[in-house]
């Protein structure tokens, strides 16, 4: 984990799936990222 007033970056849990989901669905995220857009909760 890194950790700053500001930021805390840590792995990718089981319990952050519905929010990625939500980030991995934008069609202007997945091809940026080198990924289609997510189209269900799976895929995530």
């Amino acid at each position: 984990m890194l950790e700053s007033k500001r930021l805390i970056l840590r792995k990718v849990e089981l319990k952050d799936v519905e929010d990625m989901f939500e980030y991995a669905k934008d069609e202007m995220v997945g091809p940026m990222a080198g990924w289609e857009p997510h189209k269900t909760i799976k895929d995530s």
